[in-house]
This record gives structure tokens, C-alpha cells and sequence, in this order.
């Protein structure tokens, strides 16, 4: 198999875990060389439709900042169109949707932002399984990381670059 010379790092956040009742809050877009060097990216506050959070969710939105974000936020439609157009000018489309659990943004994804949906491919670069996979050997430093991480813990693109960090140090990029 070939590897693909870009890879598209994707994280949402989003109003619930259900991809059919809930709705798109955030999106970022984090394209790499295969070398997981940042080659560009997009960030994007998502308006949504009525918008309906449990309390968690409205402490959680309100300490890190989302929810005064909305303020400035972009129709979906308009943030699909954005970011499958820089999957496609950045040369990435076709490939896999790498994240922690993209699975779960690619079920947002088909759903609610189809653009960006067709722009990957079957596969995926599960960040997060690879660290289930060495914990027991990185441990200390996947806890020192996660503790880092904590201050911007649920926003999309702090989120994302947290991704590419633990990939890099997984793969024996850093």
C-alpha cells in the first residue's frame, strides 16, 4: 500500500454523541505531509439550529469558549464548502480521515457536511487506538500530554494539533 503524501486530521464538536439529533458546533481541518508536518489548516465555528445543550455541556462550551464563539459563527452549508475546498486545493483528498476516533466525526460528517464526507476515503487513522495499543510502553508521557492538553480540552483545533502530537510521538516522529 501506498502512503499517501497528505493526511487530513479532522475534529468536531458537537451538541451530542448522536449524529442524527445532534447538531455540528466546530470544525477543524488540519492537512500534513506524511511526515506530520502542518501544511495548512481551517478552523469553524459552526451556527446551529436550535441549539439545545444539557447543562455539562453549557459549563463545559462556556469555560472553553465556544459558546461565546457562536457569536461569530458560519452556516453548515458554508463550512462544508470551505473545508472540502481545502481538502481539495491542499492535493488530500482521496485519502483516509485521520483524528482520535474519526469514525464518530465521519458519522457527523456524511450527515450533516456530505462535501467533506466524499473527500476521504474507507480508511482511517485512529489516533486514539493506537495509544490503547501503547499504553503500558508510553504511559507517563500520553499522561503528561493529556494533562497539557487540559486547558483546551473540546475545541476543535486544539484538539486536532493534540492528535497529530500524540501521533508524531507514537510513530517515532518527535
Amino acid at each position: 500500500m501506498n502512503l499517501p503524501d497528505r493526511l487530513v486530521w479532522v475534529d468536531i464538536e458537537t451538541t451530542g454523541l448522536d449524529p442524527v439529533k445532534d447538531r455540528i458546533l466546530e470544525v477543524a481541518v488540519v492537512i500534513t505531509d506524511n511526515r506530520l508536518v502542518e501544511l495548512g489548516m481551517g478552523h469553524w465555528v459552526v451556527r446551529p439550529d436550535g441549539l439545545a445543550l444539557d447543562a455539562f455541556l453549557v459549563k463545559m462550551h462556556t469555560t472553553n469558549g465556544l459558546l461565546g464563539d457562536l457569536k461569530h459563527a458560519a452556516a453548515l452549508a458554508d463550512v462544508d464548502v470551505m473545508a472540502a475546498g481545502l481538502v481539495r486545493v491542499s492535493g488530500a483528498a482521496g485519502g483516509p480521515i485521520c483524528g482520535s476516533s474519526p469514525h464518530f466525526d465521519l458519522s457527523f460528517l456524511r450527515l450533516h457536511m456530505p462535501l467533506l464526507a466524499r473527500c476521504f476515503n474507507h480508511r482511517c487513522f485512529d489516533v486514539s487506538t493506537l495509544k490503547l495499543g501503547h499504553l503500558i510502553e508510553l504511559g507517563p508521557s500520553l499522561v503528561k500530554a493529556q494533562e497539557e492538553k487540559a486547558d483546551t480540552a473540546h475545541r476543535a483545533l486544539a484538539d486536532i494539533r493534540y492528535s497529530i502530537a500524540c501521533a508524531r510521538e507514537l510513530v517515532g516522529l518527535e
